[in-house]
């Protein structure tokens, strides 16, 4: 009996009787990308699957071994990786991790099955990422090798469940693989995953900040006056040193610039914003010492912007903060000297730039921004549920729905932002450009949301529900509801609590109703929001009582008037945040950045996009996750010479803001699977129709993930990134220049068609 299991009668009631009913089982709730718990009588049930190896290893006896010996490993149970090979497997096939293992169990006198290898073919589809490859899958247990011919069972093909599944179907073979193609139909569906939480690294990084421990590099010369004071004498920073000679300490260091107690804002500080409106978030007075601080000083990095941000709200305009002159790109001048302190030496130069975009891109804009400023419009109802105790219910168990203030808007356009470039920060430069590793402060609303402070809500509806009893319009509530109204329940209407009261806020038809959260009133509220069925409820709740409490409200640190005392910190922050970026600068007269920020307007969304699962990239015979291939795109910006002065400045270059995504990659140094991950990024992109023209190892870069970095499936150590689009070009399907620049890419990367 071969691995080919379940093909005779005595396979299947041998396996019956070893592994229970045999059915699908998924990974445990907490395994990302599993398939669904299926509900099964079975307390321990497994699923089972036949192997089949790649023929460069198919001299191992685990190719060979039978249903009763190695077979049985081959079962899932709910502690399984899905993300990785099997233990067993893994021994045989060495130091790769990503390989094609299962079989797919075939009928001897089926139907042939159409080409599943063919990446252009569109009879039959299975599940997809937005990039259209048809093979997709969402775990490794995903790919199967099929036998496109059952009278030619030596030949097989790799392809994805979902597909494989598909195909059966058309052809009508559904005896022989039931197992699978019930895995198959419990696979989900692909799902974008985001590469970090900005908000959350933002929100660390202003803890951080609390504790003092970047005051030395802070741009408010008194603070940092006193942490170098502190730092000198080795004792700790406290309240008392507030009344600390600043003049003096000031002194013990030759890079602070004396100030007295009541400049608040001198030096670096006064200039770094210099001349914005006080609405702007970036006005001197929205800065709360230690901020700002001195760009490039700090050894701690901002954090890295990863996320993605729709064109309309890219910034409109770019203030520059140069004072070494890199704009003017002088490729022969020498900054090895340089040190991030010497900015406070020099002579503030700010240089205004404006957003460029294509036409086309322009209109997408101002659509994007009309739909915004719509959804501003609508009148949204929130509501934030509670089930208050059985003690508590006149009758039948209701909820208490209490209505909340307006939720601040999502930002529909971005007026302003503030680059800075330092020559310490350069990252590299070549024939057409010099790119530097650039600080890039933009509002802290674009990613921050404000939030609620749910014991904030519990403690208003208790105050709201006592001056409704009070008043006596509990009753009236009670009673308008259907709920039984206690007997004896006559209150002093006289009390102060009764006077002006509104009763409970109805339902407007044409009103958008958002439940946030249902809990129970025995307990107070969690910080998470739990399930929204109310405990003792079963989900169906018989009726609702609508509470005002007109005192709630969003809270934002960038706002200390908002915050409540129940929060960890009521400190205030800026109402911006920095962050790391790469900035390319070009050449005079040369046009390929120009270029290349075309084609970043033009590239598919997808490329940009990280999705779950893994894709099989012809003619990789391999899975490959399906991460973005190029960098994040920041705009392109365009100095404004009406504001610049057009004969201050002989040349001023344009700047073309990306994701900063690590250093220029090594093949030799990258194991088989990196290797094939960073073929593939040149195969999908030749795959969306584009070619790049200028394959080479300078042009993909790597990065280790962040530890902050989502735990999204799969979990990675390294991070790959496509660059240098100033030559590439879109191109008609078929072309020959695909196979030649995938054949390219290959070679780069160490590859041959047997891996």
């Amino acid at each position: 009996m071969t691995l080919e299991f379940l093909n005779t009668n005595t396979a299947v009631k041998r396996s019956e009787k070893e592994y229970c009913s045999g059915s699908v089982v998924s990974a445990a709730k907490d395994t990302p990308s599993a398939h669904p718990q299926p509900e099964r009588a079975s307390p321990e049930p497994k699923w089972r699957y036949s192997v089949k190896l790649p023929a460069s290893i198919h001299g191992s006896s685990l190719a060979e071994d039978t249903l009763g010996n190695k077979e049985s490993k081959n079962i899932i149970t709910p502690s399984t990786d899905l993300h990785a090979v099997p233990p067993h497997i893994a021994t045989a096939i060495g130091s790769k991790k990503r390989i094609p293992f299962r079989a797919w169990p075939r009928d001897r006198n089926g139907k042939p099955l159409p080409d599943l290898s063919r990446s252009n073919s569109s009879q039959v589809r299975g599940k997809e990422a937005p990039n259209g490859i048809r093979n997709w899958g969402a775990t490794l247990y995903d790919f199967y090798h099929v036998e496109p011919s059952p009278d030619a069972p030596n030949r097989s093909v790799v392809a994805s469940g979902s597909l494989t599944a598909a195909s059966m179907r058309q052809i009508g073979e559904l005896d022989a693989a039931i197992d699978e193609l019930e895995w198959a139909d419990r696979e989900e569906d692909p799902r974008e995953l985001s590469e970090t939480d900005t908000q959350k690294l933002i929100e660390a990084h202003e803890c951080r900040v609390h504790t003092g421990m970047y005051n030395h590099f802070s741009a408010v010369d008194e603070v940092r006056a006193l942490a170098i004071a502190s730092r000198d004498k080795q004792q700790p920073l406290g309240e008392k040193d507030v009344d600390v000679d600043l003049q003096s300490a000031a002194k013990e260091d030759s890079n602070v610039v004396a100030s007295t107690p009541t400049d608040k804002r001198n030096g670096i500080a006064s200039v770094l914003m210099q001349g914005r409106p006080v609405p702007s978030p970036f006005h001197p007075s929205h800065y709360p010492a230690p901020w700002p601080f001195v760009p490039f000083e700090n050894p701690d990095p901002p954090i890295l912007l990863r996320k993605r941000l729709p064109f309309h709200l890219l910034p409109e305009t770019l203030y520059v903060h140069d004072p070494y002159n890199l704009l003017s790109v002088d490729r022969s001048s020498d900054y090895s000297d340089v040190l991030p302190t010497e900015w406070l030496e020099k002579q503030p130069k700010v240089f205004k730039h404006k957003l460029c975009l294509t036409t086309s891109v322009r209109e997408d804009v101002s659509r994007a921004r009309k739909e915004s400023e719509e959804q501003k419009k609508r009148h949204i109802l929130r509501v934030h549920g509670f089930s208050p105790t059985q003690a508590d219910s006149t009758q039948d168990l209701f909820t208490y729905e209490v209505t909340l203030p307006t939720k601040p808007p999502s930002l529909s356009r971005v007026d302003e932002a503030h680059l800075y470039l330092s020559p310490t920060a350069r990252l590299g430069h070549g024939n057409h450009s010099v790119v530097y590793r650039a600080e890039l402060e933009l509002p802290r609303d674009l990613f921050v949301e404000s939030t609620l402070c749910n014991t904030c809500v519990y403690e208003e509806l208790e105050k709201e529900l006592g001056a409704l009893k009070r008043s006596g319009r509990w009753q009236q509530m009670l009673a308008e509801a259907g709920q039984r109204v206690p007997e004896g329940s006559n209150i002093d209407n006289s009390s102060d609590g009764g006077t002006g009261y509104e009763t409970s806020v109805p339902l407007d038809p044409n009103e958008e109703l958002i439940i946030l959260q249902c809990t129970n009133s025995e307990s107070k509220p969690s910080p998470q929001p739990p399930d929204l069925s109310p405990s003792g409820a079963g989900g169906d709740i018989p009726c609702a009582i609508r509470v005002d409490c007109p005192r709630i409200q969003w809270q934002s640190a960038s706002d200390p008037s908002t915050l409540c005392k129940h929060r960890h910190s009521t400190a205030a922050t800026p109402r911006t945040a920095t962050f790391q970026v790469a900035a390319k600068l070009s050449q005079q007269y040369d046009p390929h950045v120009g270029a290349e920020a075309r084609n970043y307007q033009k590239f598919p969304e997808h490329i940009f996009q990280n999705w779950s699962g893994y894709n099989l990239v012809p003619p990789l015979r391999n899975p490959v996750p399906v991460n973005a291939i190029v960098p994040q795109f920041y705009g392109y910006y365009v100095p404004e010479w009406d504001a610049i002065g057009l004969h201050a400045y002989p040349y001023l270059s344009p700047i073309l803001l990306l994701e900063h995504c690590g250093t220029q990659l090594d093949p030799t140094a990258l194991s088989l699977d990196d290797r094939e991950e960073c073929a593939s990024l040149v195969l999908r992109f030749n795959h969306a129709g584009w070619l790049h023209d200028s394959v080479a190892k300078r042009n993909m870069l790597v990065q280790k993930v962040p530890a902050s970095a989502s735990t999204s499936t799969p979990k990675r150590e390294l991070s790959f990134r496509l660059i240098d689009f100033g030559w590439s070009w879109e191109e008609y399907e078929g072309s020959s220049e695909f196979d030649h620049e995938g054949q390219r890419a290959q070679n780069m990367c160490k590859l041959n068609p047997w891996d």
